[in-house]
């Protein structure tokens, strides 16, 4: 039934039968703007690509909660990698961002070693795990990895309108 949804459903098919989005929620231009700086800030650091596995940075710059899944940033654009669980939500969240399935979680590594097999500077958050930088660093020998938690905090601290408003509306009610 979607005639409670919040969104327009021409976008996901009239069916999509997922119901409203979660409240909270910044409208997408919000998120597209937050994408945008990222692109900006890739290129000024000179990174062939960004990988965001950290679920709340994910979340700051696509509107997407989601506990299984990975933002890779290339000069091609922004794709979210999600498991089947999620891709459809990703679509009708976030229609504006291209979302690649993956069936298995194995296949993350493989979707990552596709996307950067030229790649010779890649951003990646501090806070990964150990294995997983591990299977990076095997999947892409020779790639410069740089940690880009700084740059990310530094993003997020500036707050738009929309945050600023969601800001005094939580502080009113608390």
């Amino acid at each position: 039934n979607t005639k409670d949804c919040t969104h327009d459903c021409s976008s996901c098919g009239a069916s999509c039968g997922i119901g409203p989005l979660p409240p909270g929620l910044f409208p997408q231009n919000e998120y597209v703007a937050r994408m945008k700086e990222l692109l900006k800030m890739r290129r000024a650091l000179k990174l062939d690509a960004i990988m965001l596995f950290d679920e709340l940075n994910n979340h700051y710059f696509t509107g997407l909660s989601c506990d299984s899944g990975f933002l890779s940033v290339t000069a091609e654009g922004p794709v979210f990698h999600t498991d089947p669980r999620y891709s459809v939500a990703a679509k009708r969240i976030a229609p504006w961002l291209e979302t690649e399935s993956l069936k298995k979680r194995s296949e993350e590594s493989t979707s990552i070693a596709r996307l950067c097999r030229s790649a010779k500077r890649i951003g990646i958050e501090s806070n990964l795990p150990a294995g997983k930088f591990l299977k990076l660093k095997e999947l892409l020998s020779g790639v410069e990895f740089i940690f880009v938690d700084a740059e990310i905090s530094r993003l997020r601290s500036i707050k738009s309108k929309a945050e600023i408003n969601a800001i005094r509306k939580s502080a009113a009610i608390n």
